[in-house]
């Protein structure tokens, strides 16, 4: 499998940014990545 080297760039930053982060803010992006009715309508205004 071959991954151009742009890719192996975004993987390198996606990790950077992932570790860099606490687990609480990690928590946080799961919880608002999964559809949730009240914070769906909250954040659509």
């Amino acid at each position: 499998m071959k991954t151009s080297p742009l890719t192996r760039q975004l993987v390198q930053a996606w990790r950077l940014v992932y570790d860099s982060r606490s687990g609480h803010e990690r928590q946080n992006c799961i919880a608002l990545a999964r559809p949730k009715p009240l914070r769906t309508q909250n954040l659509s205004h």
